[in-house]
């Protein structure tokens, strides 16, 4: 079911994704060769605190016997790996890393949820190529979101954008809502994946 929001409701949920989008800037001064994912994962937190905000991610429990609760305030994925990657004092950034970062930012009772991906420094053209596009299905998705549209809709409308480049495209797609709890519904349709890596992509 589908929970019509007030405009109250709306302006905190607005509030809650302003926060993990000051906390992306504030990353992306720091996205460098040299710093590691654990030091990144620290200024995520400490950019939501100041902000009034919590880290939705950190403690989150999956409920599934044997995963233990999730340790830190992002999910960093490098190059392959595909989603939901833990930060690591092990795991430094190197010149042409494609970096994406997922997190949520709690405040006032509402999830802030977003991901957004980095380029460390320079890369090849085929990564920046990959990067580009991807943006663009984004904002493509973005101009159909509007009042009478199907998310199915939605959902072609980004993957014709991605047919061109040789990469996957994965076939869950969910909607990061912004509010009370985690993925609330709707959730997204359910689709296979229509392109595969030149390399393996790593499963975390």
């Amino acid at each position: 079911m589908v929970t019509i929001k007030s405009k109250r409701e709306i302006e905190l949920m607005r509030e809650a994704c302003r926060v993990v989008a000051v906390v992306y800037d504030e990353l992306e001064k720091h996205i460098k060769p040299g710093i590691t994912t654990l030091e990144l994962d620290q200024i995520a937190e400490r950019t939501m605190i100041n902000l009034g905000a919590l880290p939705a991610e950190k403690g989150y429990d999956p409920g599934i016997k044997g995963v233990p609760k999730f340790p830190a305030s992002i999910c960093v994925s490098i190059n392959d790996e595909v989603i939901h990657g833990i930060p690591s004092k092990y795991r430094t950034l190197k010149e042409g890393d494609i970096v994406s970062i997922d997190t949520v930012a709690l405040k006032d009772g509402f999830n802030g949820d977003a991901a957004r991906t980095f380029i460390v420094g320079k890369t090849n053209k085929e990564n920046q190529r990959l990067v580009d596009v991807t943006k663009q299905a984004f904002f493509e998705g973005i101009k159909y979101a509007k009042k009478g549209n199907k998310l199915v809709g939605f959902v072609s409308v980004t993957t014709e954008t991605l047919a061109g480049i040789p990469s996957i495209v994965y076939g869950l797609f969910w909607t990061g809502c912004r509010w009370q709890r985690f993925w609330k519904m709707p959730k997204m349709l359910r689709r296979p994946a229509i392109r595969s890596w030149k390399k393996p992509a790593k499963r975390m």
